[in-house]
């Protein structure tokens, strides 16, 4: 119960901070006395690359390619070498195909899956990776959207049905980060979470370019 109710805290103390970010607010004063939230000015950016579906559940759903990945995000320092970074995230992965024949009948399934994540990363400089780096843990919602059709054939005839189904699970990042310059930046993000009526573990690594304003 103790454990479940440090966890029930940390995720709503995320998403607190995470919606005044996305929204442009001022984050709450305890915050800013505890922090010294506010010292530097909040920059914003946008993100564009490429994310790999990792382990057999989603590969067994979309394939193995490389799939287009965008976003935006919000920066704020609140600390020397501490940065609470919000972001959006949006995947769009293949079509994946899954085929079989048995007794005269042909099954094919196509899907599709797309992810909207919604969360914050707690970035931290490390000097000794060199004054370039940092390494961020993070927490985020993400809203799975998978559109499918199950088609049906034998010789009496043809049976296509289609549909889409949609959930929204929590899950857990870690990002490692290299900063050119003030504008440029790349960045590593391995994210597990799960999706599916069953809540099947599902992994991902995204490989972004990040370009802040």
């Amino acid at each position: 119960m103790r454990i479940w109710k440090s966890t029930t805290l940390a995720t709503l103390a995320w998403a607190l901070l995470g919606t005044t970010a996305a929204w442009g607010m001022d984050p709450p004063g305890w915050f800013k006395d505890v922090s010294g939230w506010g010292k530097d000015l909040p920059g914003w950016g946008v993100q564009a690359g490429l994310a790999l579906p990792l382990g057999s559940d989603l590969s067994t759903t979309v394939g193995s390619n490389l799939n287009l990945s965008l976003g935006g995000h919000r920066d704020w320092t609140f600390a020397p070498g501490q940065t609470l970074r919000s972001r959006l995230d949006l995947a769009w992965y293949g079509v994946g195909t899954q085929s079989a024949t048995s007794g005269g009948l042909t099954q094919e399934i196509r899907t599709r899956v797309k992810s909207e994540a919604f969360g914050a990363d707690y970035l931290l400089h490390m000097p000794w990776l060199g004054e370039r780096w940092s390494v961020a843990p993070g927490l985020a919602w993400i809203r799975w959207t998978v559109d499918s059709s199950n088609r049906l054939e034998r010789s009496t005839g043809r049976f296509s049905p289609s549909g889409a189904s949609s959930w929204t699970r929590q899950a857990l990042s870690l990002t490692g980060t290299y900063r050119w310059d003030r504008q440029r930046e790349a960045e590593l993000r391995l994210v597990s979470s799960h999706y599916g009526y069953e809540n099947l573990p599902t992994r991902t690594a995204t490989l972004n370019f990040l370009w802040h304003f």
